[in-house]
């Protein structure tokens, strides 16, 4: 009875060390894996954030053409002006929340002068926000009352809204 009882006590202390073991195993394998959620979780945030820039450099609303001609990246400065007016009175964005979504778009004037004009900014007050990435790409900018263009950085900040 006394071999017995050893024998049934050696196999409950293997299966606790077994378990055990595959207890540090499994904390091991999801903490690397949160990891790597993470890391793919703020690159999709990064492309985002790249799309926006995207989105808002070809938008009609804010391109610039003289006589006829449209260039690319270029944003009419009194265009923007009276678009972040509109659509910031507007209490739904006028539906440029679901082109834009949870971002800051700025341009910077950075040659000649150092002007700061917000193109849309969106804030989500309910839910918190996440992650903040920020894209920067650079742009002309066209001021149509003295017909002078300028040099200029369009900043993309998308933050991530967490339900």
């Amino acid at each position: 009875m006394a071999n017995a009882q050893i024998k049934m006590g050696e196999s409950i202390a293997v299966m606790i060390v077994f378990f055990i073991i595959l207890m540090f195993g499994l904390t091991f394998y999801f903490n690397v894996q949160k990891t790597l959620i993470l890391r793919e979780k703020a690159k999709l945030n990064s492309l985002k954030a790249l799309q926006v820039a995207q989105k808002a450099s070809y938008m009609p609303e804010f391109q610039c053409s003289v006589k006829g001609v449209k260039y690319s990246d270029c944003f009419d400065i009194n265009k923007v002006q009276a678009f972040y007016k509109k659509v910031n009175s507007s209490t739904d964005y006028l539906g440029y929340d679901y082109e834009l979504g949870t971002s800051i778009v700025r341009l910077y004037e950075v040659y000649p002068g150092n002007a700061t004009f917000t193109v849309y900014e969106y804030y989500v007050n309910q839910t918190k926000v996440g992650d903040v990435k920020s894209s920067r790409i650079p742009v002309l900018l066209y001021n149509y009352s003295s017909q002078l263009f300028s040099l200029g950085i369009m900043q993309i900040d998308y933050m991530e809204v967490i339900k």
